[in-house]
């Protein structure tokens, strides 16, 4: 019985010498921060939307076992490491006219620290309408080639001294000749940089070729209202053709829309498209129409017409609006 006793005794301490042998998740224990790229993926269907997907750029701040995490659309949020997970607890936030309540989820890391991934479901509100959704997200590391603190430096290997050698009398040595290098010809840029593109995923904030030059359209209120959220400024590359790239810079939102609101934007372009550019308060007749059939449309269209002039819902979905702010270039690459 004794022997038993001290064999398990033995295996009981073996195995918690190898528990505490194993290395700690090294983003567990790590000062400074780490850049990351992070798929947003949005199930609105509950909601009146669809599945919506973006991108953003954000840094992770380490200090020890605790993070903080920046904004990939809801916000700025802290959580603690255990291993390789980063446990985010439950919060309540400010959601364009309304509230949402995120719960508490998990971000776990791969072992290598170049990903990660996570899910957690919400629950919007507001004065008019409630509703329940989810969000899937995956992220990849911008900096790094390992876990911070485990790259070790390849040593240089020592080179041998090459013995000397006295040339003979009669030998004379050759001089080396050094071949010409002809230099890579350098890329012509064509002479006017490309547009900017729509940003993919959005739609323009400034339609092209509009005649009301109006913006955001489909969205509830005039033009792109206040009650848009604006989201992170987004990047992309684009090519010349000729080997020249440049980065567009966008600012980027987010509208909620209706389909009465998007009927009455259709309904006013159309007036200006035929040539009524004038105001309807000073004696548009077209466009007083649309606003008569906002007003006296079927069902509820009628009793949600004066809040969506303002920009308020009830909505049915949201539209994503970007507009080109800048264009830097040109580059060999893309960055």
């Amino acid at each position: 019985m004794k022997t038993v006793f001290i064999a398990s005794l033995v295996l009981i301490l073996s195995i918690a010498h190898l528990v505490a042998a194993q290395p700690e998740f090294p983003l567990a224990n790590y000062n400074g921060t780490t850049y990351w790229s992070v798929a947003v993926s949005e199930d609105e269907g509950s909601c009146g939307g669809g599945v919506m997907i973006n991108e953003y750029d954000i840094t992770i701040h380490h200090a020890g076992h605790n993070a903080e995490i920046g904004d990939w659309g809801h916000g700025m949020m802290a959580g603690t490491f255990s291993g390789d997970t980063l446990s985010i607890p439950g919060r309540t936030i400010p959601d364009g006219g309304g509230t949402s309540t995120l719960s508490a989820f998990d971000i776990i890391f791969s072992s290598d620290c170049h990903s990660f991934y996570g899910d957690y479901n919400w629950h919007y509100y507001d004065e008019y309408t409630s509703c329940d959704g989810s969000t899937h997200l995956s992220g990849t590391r911008a900096n790094w080639e390992d876990c911070p603190g485990t790259t070790t430096p390849t040593p240089t290997p020592e080179e041998t001294p090459t013995p000397e050698v006295t040339p003979t009398p009669e030998e004379t040595p050759t001089p080396e000749i050094t071949p010409e290098i002809t230099p890579s010809p350098t890329p012509s840029c064509a002479p006017v940089p490309p547009p900017c593109p729509a940003l993919s995923g959005t739609q323009p904030q400034m339609p092209v070729g509009l005649a009301s030059g109006s913006q955001c359209r489909g969205a509830c209120g005039a033009d792109c209202p206040g009650t848009c959220s604006q989201l992170p400024t987004q990047t992309q590359c684009v090519s010349d053709g000729q080997g020249c790239f440049y980065q567009c810079t966008y600012t980027v939102r987010q509208c909620g829309t209706n389909s009465g609101c998007r009927t009455h934007d259709d309904c006013y372009d159309a007036c200006a498209q035929h040539g009524e550019l004038t105001l309807p308060l000073i004696g548009g007749l077209c466009h007083r129409s649309c606003d008569f059939g906002c007003v006296t449309g079927n069902g509820l269209s009628g009793v949600f017409c004066p809040l969506w002039i303002f920009g308020y819902g009830p909505y049915d979905s949201y539209i994503t609006y970007s507009n080109p702010t800048g264009e830097s270039g040109p580059m060999t690459a893309c960055p």
